[in-house]
């Protein structure tokens, strides 16, 4: 894959979009860096977004040094990092985006329950969502509760 991102070929474009973070156990403390996708950390007091640098990684031109965010987390906060596919996702009675905006708020309603009902209201909303509509983009939503 780095010959295919760092290729020297000067033509080429290619990139990825993800999502990195690291969590130190013993402290609690995070540290992210996105490639145009955030992290949303979901706590007692809400929903905050960390946001992504609006660039992929690879090869372009522009390209700036990625930014690094440090947090520092509590016992039960959830963190979730996700590709665009669920937001993406054609569906509803208007067969319109489902959007980031109710990906946030399904993600704030159920964030209480456990992680494996979590798991089944996502898909539940999703296949619903989409309906008889074909699924458009890989989806892949990960959660995890400090």
């Amino acid at each position: 894959m780095e010959e295919t991102l760092f290729s020297q070929d000067r033509n080429m474009r290619d990139g990825m979009d993800l999502a990195f973070c690291k969590l130190d156990i013993q402290t609690n403390e995070l540290t992210f860096s996105g490639a145009n996708h955030p992290l949303y950390v979901i706590s007692g007091s809400g929903i905050q977004v960390l946001a992504a640098n609006k660039q992929p990684i690879g090869k372009f031109e522009n390209r700036k040094p990625f930014t690094q965010e440090r947090i520092q987390l509590e016992k039960g906060d959830c963190l979730y990092l996700f590709t665009d596919g669920f937001a993406d996702q054609f569906g509803g009675p208007k067969g319109k985006k489902y959007m980031y905006k109710n990906f946030r708020d399904l993600l704030e309603k159920n964030t209480a329950l456990a992680l494996n009902e979590q798991k089944k209201e996502l898909n539940n909303e999703f296949e619903q969502w989409h309906g008889s509509l074909e699924q458009i983009d890989d989806v892949c939503v990960m959660g995890v509760r400090v």
